[in-house]
């Protein structure tokens, strides 16, 4: 297993081999150079059939392959297998070595993220940081981490707050984890990887080794020619320590984490979710602009909505009887908007009030400013992801490609979220927010003294939350 970071070295000279002529490069005189452990590597390049023709020369400087120290694999898999006990993947009867596959996936994704958090909370008073005050945050896929460490026991004790920007892990899409099975078999198969009596719930390790050595650009159109419309075709599973109850759940019974929080959406969410799943109809960044009909809308719903309980009542919900079949412009808004509020805004909105009601401060907020140099479609708004560049600054590092407007908001925004991670308090007044009381912060030009706000798409979250906060 140690030389997985070879093969990405290799697949990295591929690459430069392939696409070094873009950028006025010659095949034919590729020089590769490491010094110390990255000589060892070009060492090994040139003794590898794989890499023979992908360079011309080399620079090795302090190091080489005619190492006595490698003669023995058993060295690494003895280090590997004490890592894998120490972080609870791996135990003396339960080894790496009889047992790589398993061993190994137990260091992924969410596991991955608990584990830099553990690393934080060992060694953050060694740059000044305190334990006491640790602030997690996260945005989109990002967001929906942060809630399933809320609601993860192991979690527990390594963060005091939580910033949460368009995503919240009550959704109803992660229900079933059977869906993640059944759709890695069909990729498989359509790869040949499996098929009906050589499956991957039967024969995990075999399949999934195999789907490794897949070229990605390959995988991904599979994965694309099963499902165009559905832009998350994998969803976090759960049932084991980490995750051992469906999270939605865990945060309707209040059994969550959730002291101090910084939460909100975007003006425009689901904008560019329908750009993304429709390139061919809108454009990804919405310049095709087409004439949109109610029947037309109708259909993109249902094909959207497809895992949903009850598809048709969104068509009627967000294409009311009184909505004009030819009203192209409110068409297009309502149907966005139904993608956006059934998966990033009202899941924000469930969670903020689950929070509240089990006693944490919450501060809510509506990102409401459209960039000035935002490449997407004006009908598209302010879309999923623009708050992003704002939080971390973008407007003042570049400050020919934005307006003084731009950097003022970037400004504003950075020191409310660091006030929010210093203290739990943004640095400016805001009110908490409730499910009876829902006030928010819009977060546009002049935040400071902005008015605040009633939580956005109130009629629109009450129709999704028969479905969303059942048990």
């Amino acid at each position: 297993m140690e030389n997985k970071g070879f093969w990405d070295i290799l697949e990295g000279l591929r690459w430069v081999n392939k696409n070094i002529g873009f950028f006025g490069g010659d095949t034919s005189r590729i020089t590769i150079a490491g010094e110390s452990a990255g000589s060892i590597a070009v060492g090994l390049l040139s003794v590898s059939p794989l890499a023979k023709g992908l360079y011309k020369r080399q620079i090795m400087e302090s190091g080489s392959p005619v190492y006595l120290l490698a003669e023995n694999n058993t060295q690494n898999l003895a280090f590997s297998q004490r890592v894998a006990e120490m972080v609870g993947c791996a135990s003396p009867t339960y080894t790496i070595e009889d047992n790589p596959a398993p061993v190994l996936e137990c260091l992924k994704s969410l596991w991955d993220v608990l584990e830099g958090l553990r690393w934080v909370n060992k060694y953050i008073g060694c740059f000044g940081g305190d334990t006491s005050r640790i602030t997690i945050a996260g945005e989109s896929a990002g967001s929906w981490l942060v809630g399933l460490l809320a609601v993860s026991p192991l979690a527990k004790g390594l963060y005091k707050r939580a910033i949460m920007q368009s995503g919240s892990p009550v959704f109803l899409e992660a229900e079933n984890n059977t869906q993640n099975v059944a759709f890695s078999q069909s990729v498989a198969e359509m790869v040949g990887c499996a098929n009906s009596t050589f499956t991957i719930k039967d024969y995990p390790g075999p399949v999934v080794e195999c789907l490794r050595k897949v070229h990605p650009a390959i995988l991904a159109r599979a994965e694309y020619s099963l499902d165009p419309v559905v832009l998350h075709k994998f969803n976090y599973q759960y049932g084991d320590e980490i995750l051992p109850e469906n999270p939605r759940i865990s945060v309707l019974k209040g059994d969550f984490r959730c002291t101090e929080l910084l939460i909100g959406s975007n003006q425009d969410e689901g904008s560019l979710l329908i750009t993304a799943q429709f390139p061919e109809m809108f454009g990804f960044f919405g310049q095709k602009n087409p004439l949109f009909s109610k029947s037309a809308a109708s259909d993109l719903i249902r094909k959207a909505f497809k895992n949903f309980p009850d598809p048709e009542s969104v068509v009627q919900h967000y294409l009311p009887d009184a909505l004009p079949e030819h009203a192209s412009t409110a068409i297009r808004y309502q149907t966005y908007t139904s993608f956006g509020d059934m998966l990033l805004l009202c899941p924000t909105v469930y969670h903020a009030e689950k929070c509240s009601e089990k006693g944490g401060k919450v501060y809510s907020y509506l990102f409401t400013h459209r960039k000035s140099n935002s490449p997407f479609a004006p009908w598209m708004g302010k879309v999923h992801f623009d708050e992003i560049q704002f939080v971390f600054g973008s407007p003042l590092l570049d400050t020919f490609n934005y307006t003084q407007e731009d950097q003022e908001i970037s400004e504003q925004i950075i020191e409310v979220w660091s006030s929010f991670a210093k203290d739990g308090k943004p640095s400016i007044p805001w009110p908490l927010y409730s499910k009876e009381v829902p006030l928010i912060k819009l977060l546009g030009p002049r935040i400071v003294t902005g008015e605040n706000g009633i939580g956005p798409h109130r009629d629109n979250c009450d129709f999704f939350r028969p479905f969303y906060t059942s048990l």
